[in-house]
Order: structure tokens, then C-alpha cells, then sequence
């Protein structure tokens, strides 16, 4: 099978594109370039394993889908996770097209995710890597898509990964994991601040009362507790609210709530009109039994069996079956 691996430099996909050659397959490497960073690690890594090497400059198209709506997210008082977007719009979107346009039976990715067949049908689904595990961050892949795709690592962990790695003397063997967001370093803020987004002062209220001024909407998210008042129980971000340049806080009862609104919803498959489901509303949070109602304009209403702490504006809501399976998901949005 001719396939596209799409090669970052590091551990993990340096290990997919050595497991798939391993298996017979034709491979070749391709590289996106996203920010300022070179292709050098996926250079050496291709050199090694005797593959060709294809890099896409993307830099611009990066700005325009991901970097440019990750501050536009904060200049509107959500808090975004540029992963999704670009895993959607780039990694996958961009990337399989190249793959099918240019003569590729499959494109695989280091990600740890896995596609399972149901009933005669294709889902991306979790795997056992634990915290590892990337299903949230590429759910809005569609069944079409699936088709296309390989993840070599979904029978492994991370540490098996790098075991493999380093028994293979792999380049990248000792490489340190990515960061959470691949163009930041350091603080969210500064990034922030580097692109003129700063916000200005406001009126921060607790108990319907004023009670001090923040120092612009960008630099705070929902349940961030340190928010530079003094004040005789902690304090916690409840709702920013942008269109008034406020920011809410409440104590840390307040922050739990049972159920919140979605756009921007897909779905793998048609689904009926409510489904009862396990429910992940951010990255690290654990996915917890719920309900979901899909509604016009691509919406839905989600209601939790348990009250959920810091339901986030800007962050995705993925929809999981008991075993697995991924069922779409949304983003979480004001009422």
C-alpha cells in the first residue's frame, strides 16, 4: 500500500513511519510547515529510514485558520484549543487531499487514536495510551475521511513508543514530547501581548457588586482562580463577558453546572434527534454519561447525569459510546 506519513520530527511520528515500512508498505514522509520551524528532525528522520522526504509550506494558511482564530478567540472572551482546528482544517483536511491528489492510498499520523469498525461502519475511536490518548483532538474527522486514514500507533502506549524508538536507534528516540500548542512558548499571554491582544480594563463583579478591575478579557479563562483580588473565600473566573468587558467570579460551588449549549456540531453519522451519552467537555476532563439534544443551525443542548466544573466557551464537547467510539462533538458555546 502507498502511503503519506505525515512526519513532525518527533518520537511519535518517526515511529509510525518505521512501523509501516516495517509491514511492507511504500511510505513517504511529508512535512507541514506551520510556523517559523524548519523540517530538519523530519529531514534526518527520512534519511534514516531511506524514504522520501516531501515538505508542504502551509505558513500561510496556518496564520490565516489557526493562529488567527486563536487570538480572535480570546479577543472575544472564549478560550480556544487550536489543536481541533488544526487537525481539521490542516492535518487533515489539506493533508488528505494531497494524499489522494497525488496518487496515495492512505494518510497516517502519530497520533494516538484508533478506528474501529461497527456494524459496517467506520468510527474513530479511543486507545488504551491512557492521557496520551488524541481521540478529543481529532473528532471532527468525518466517515469519509476515516476511510483514508491509518494510525499505526493505536495498539500502543507512549512508553512502547519510545521503546521502539530508542531499540531502533531512531534520530528522534530522545526527543521530549510537543507542547500543548505547537506555536506557543511559555505563556498563552505573551503570545497574546506579542499580537496586540491585551483587552482593556473592566469591571470584575461578584454577588451582582463591583468589586475591582481586571486588567483586559484575554487574560483570563473560566475557572482560573487567581485573579488578583483579595478577598475573605477564593474567587473564581465564573463568565467573561465580552460584550460588557466583564468578567464574572463566584466562589467555586457556583462553577458547576449541569448542562450547556454546542455550534458548530458534527456528527460521524446520522444521529436521532437525542442520545444518551458519555460526554468529554475538554482535553484532560474525563468523559461522564449525559444527554444530547441536536437542534437547528447545527446546535445542541447537552445535559450531564453530574454537575461539571468550568464549562469553557471555545472548548470542544466530544461525544463517546461506552466502548469508544467517537460520535461527533461541538463547540461549547454562550447560552
Amino acid at each position: 500500500m502507498k502511503i503519506l506519513v505525515a512526519m513532525s520530527g518527533g518520537v511519535d511520528s518517526s515511529v509510525a513511519a518505521f512501523l509501516l515500512k516495517q509491514q511492507g508498505h511504500d511510505i513517504t514522509g511529508c512535512t507541514l510547515l506551520l510556523a517559523n520551524e524548519g523540517a530538519e528532525g523530519a529531514d534526518e528522520i527520512c534519511a534514516c529510514l531511506g524514504i522520501e522526504h516531501v515538505i508542504l509550506d502551509c505558513r500561510e494558511a496556518f496564520r490565516r485558520q489557526v493562529v488567527d482564530y486563536f487570538l480572535s478567540e480570546y479577543e472575544n472572551g472564549r478560550t480556544p484549543n487550536p489543536c481541533v482546528v488544526c487537525n481539521e482544517k490542516l492535518k487533515f483536511g489539506y493533508l488528505l487531499d494531497y494524499a489522494k491528489a497525488h496518487g496515495f492510498d492512505r494518510l497516517a499520523t502519530g497520533h494516538y487514536a484508533s478506528i474501529k469498525e461497527y456494524d459496517g461502519k467506520l468510527y474513530l475511536a479511543t486507545t488504551d495510551a491512557g492521557k496520551k490518548d488524541q481521540s478529543y483532538f481529532v473528532h471532527r474527522l468525518s466517515k469519509d475521511q476515516l476511510s483514508g486514514i491509518v494510525f499505526p500507533l493505536a495498539p500502543y502506549t507512549k512508553d512502547e513508543i519510545r521503546k521502539i524508538a530508542i531499540e531502533n536507534q531512531l534520530p528522534s528516540a530522545s526527543k521530549s514530547d510537543s507542547q500543548d500548542v505547537c506555536f506557543i512558548s511559555g505563556d498563552y499571554r505573551d503570545f497574546l501581548h506579542e499580537h496586540n491582544v491585551f483587552g482593556s480594563p473592566g469591571d470584575i463583579i461578584y454577588d451582582n457588586k463591583v468589586i475591582a478591575s481586571h486588567i483586559g478579557l484575554p487574560n483570563y479563562t473560566i475557572g482560573q482562580r487567581k485573579i488578583g483580588v483579595a478577598w475573605e473565600h477564593p474567587l473564581y473566573v465564573k463568565k467573561i463577558d465580552a460584550k460588557n468587558n466583564t468578567l464574572i467570579v463566584s466562589n467555586n460551588e457556583a462553577l458547576f453546572s449541569l448542562e450547556c449549549m454546542l455550534s458548530d456540531v458534527c456528527l460521524t453519522y446520522d444521529a436521532s434527534a437525542e442520545f444518551s451519552c458519555y460526554i468529554k467537555p475538554r482535553s484532560v476532563a474525563k468523559a461522564e454519561k449525559g444527554k444530547v439534544w441536536i437542534m437547528e443551525n447545527r446546535r445542541a443542548r447537552v445535559v450531564f447525569d453530574t454537575p461539571m466544573r468550568a464549562l469553557t466557551p471555545g472548548q470542544a464537547a466530544v461525544f463517546y459510546t461506552e466502548d469508544g467510539r467517537i460520535l461527533g462533538g461541538g463547540i461549547i458555546c454562550d447560552e
